[in-house]
């Protein structure tokens, strides 16, 4: 629960500003934020990006 906190406090705030201010403009900025605290709180819980795709199985 502790870990997810900080989007507990971030996705009202962004779903705020887009209903406020309104426009495409607010809607990619807020959109653009959740995904950085989202891919953010993953990379400090120690998860990895994933690799590219690839046909030949590892060496």
């Amino acid at each position: 629960m502790v870990r997810a906190l900080p989007l507990l406090l971030v996705v009202p705030v962004a779903v705020h500003l887009v209903a406020a201010e309104g426009g495409w403009a607010s809607a990619v900025i807020t959109a653009q934020l959740i995904t950085v605290v989202t891919m953010a709180a993953h990379v400090h819980q120690g998860g990895r990006e994933p690799g590219p795709a690839s046909p030949w199985p590892p060496a």
